[in-house]
């Protein structure tokens, strides 16, 4: 095969691409977006979805539903996304690590850094805290006082 005869082979599959598949363009952004519910992310979508079409294009039957083909392509490769993504180690930045590290540098209370605001003193009534300290320091059994 020379090289005019796949010039012009490359040109009809363009042409063909072109006609068949760009036409979507909008109701495969519309649904891209509906997915993953961020513009930037659809455009994303929709851009891998027709460099996958295109590549595979020649396994496209011509009569075929070409919007339920691009429509399989971008739901495959929204759902591939995801799966790449939780398998992904997960990003911190520097600044994070720094906030991280300055917490467990310093000379606080180990339970103050785990437990935080958890027991905040507005959250649980005062009759509940009493017991609690009476019953943590009188080691007594973890049955509730009796009134």
């Amino acid at each position: 095969m020379g090289i005019a005869a796949i010039a012009t082979e490359t040109e009809s599959k363009d042409e063909r691409f072109e006609q068949v598949a760009l036409a979507h363009m909008n109701s495969l952004y519309r649904l891209a977006l509906s997915m993953s519910r961020n513009e930037n992310d659809a455009q994303d979508l929709v851009q891998d979805t027709y460099l996958r079409a295109y590549k595979f294009f020649d396994k496209f039957k011509e009569g075929t539903n070409c919007k339920a083909w691009l429509f399989r392509i971008l739901r495959n490769t929204f759902i591939n996304t995801i799966n790449h993504d939780r398998t992904r180690p997960q990003v911190i930045h520097l600044s994070q690590m720094k906030d991280e590290e300055e917490k467990l540098s310093s000379d606080a209370n180990p339970e103050d850094l785990v437990f935080g605001d958890l027991f905040d003193d507005d959250m649980i009534p005062i009759s509940v805290r009493n017991e609690t300290v009476v019953t943590d320091l009188c080691v007594c059994p973890c049955a509730p006082l009796q009134r």
